[in-house]
């Protein structure tokens, strides 16, 4: 079998072990890496029978193969993960991720710009964690596959959130993670569609102010919830028992601790 030409082009390329080792993700050792935004953001995915799971911006499918371990973990039949994302060299170490994950089955990973996309195929749920940073408002890192996934380009957030929830079936849920200094934009973007949602602030130590906020939407009517925070971090810089619990095991987020 030929070596795949984008993989080829990347070097020090290290296989991590995520959720305790139920998850393994091919990625370059710096620059571009998914890390913990991508595990929780997985971990506040529901889950369902025989479910149909869209990854917008998949990079190498890190939330994808997270969601699909919980599945296995607790004997929850999945019928697709798809992913696609607008940077080919991603894409390519996403399909290798297949093979380290026995995906083959269930899994897919296409190149795709969203702004020339117009499948318009609903989904059982919707994950996706856009690009932090708005154009033009940030140093781009050196690295040109980060710099690429964390800086908005060719679609901005209003367009991918709308894309997003195109693809959303009835009932269905859209699970996005973002900067918590986006929310306001994000609340203003999907106000109107008049959705139920929740959103559960991270917070990097009690006491400190949220850096990330996950966001779960369902299409259906309803209001807009805020759930009690995630402290991630204790004071010595360990992980506290509840963000060790979903890091390092295949556990779903609370979302029922609401604080308003």
């Amino acid at each position: 079998m030929a070596a795949n030409p984008f993989l080829l082009a990347v070097k020090n390329l290290l296989v991590d072990e995520v959720l305790g080792g139920s998850v393994k993700i091919a990625q370059p050792v710096g620059g571009y890496r998914a890390g913990t935004d991508a595990v929780l953001l997985a971990a506040a995915c529901p889950i369902m029978p025989g479910m149909r799971l869209l990854d917008v911006g998949c990079g190498v499918g890190t939330v994808g193969f997270c969601v699909l371990a919980r599945a296995r973990a607790t004997q929850t039949p999945f019928a697709k993960l798809i992913g696609i994302d607008c940077q080919k060299i991603l894409i390519a170490m996403a399909q290798e991720n297949i093979a380290h994950n026995n995906a083959a089955d269930v899994a897919e990973f296409m190149y795709a710009d969203l702004k020339d996309l117009s499948d318009g195929t609903e989904y059982d749920v919707v994950v996706t964690n856009p690009p932090y940073l708005a154009a033009g408002r940030a140093d781009p890192s050196p690295d040109p596959i980060k710099a690429t996934a964390n800086i908005e380009s060719t679609v901005d957030l209003r367009s991918w959130l709308e894309f997003c929830r195109l693809r959303v079936k009835p009932d269905g849920h859209l699970v996005m993670i973002q900067r918590a200094d986006r929310l306001g934009e994000i609340l203003a973007i999907t106000q109107p569609w008049g959705w139920q949602m929740a959103v559960l602030p991270l917070l990097p130590k009690t006491g400190q102010a949220a850096k990330r906020v996950i966001i779960r939407a369902q299409h259906r009517p309803g209001d807009l919830t805020l759930c009690a925070p995630l402290v991630l971090h204790q004071d010595d810089g360990h992980y506290t028992q509840a963000a060790e619990r979903v890091l390092r095991t295949p556990a779903a987020l609370d979302f029922t601790g609401a604080v308003v």
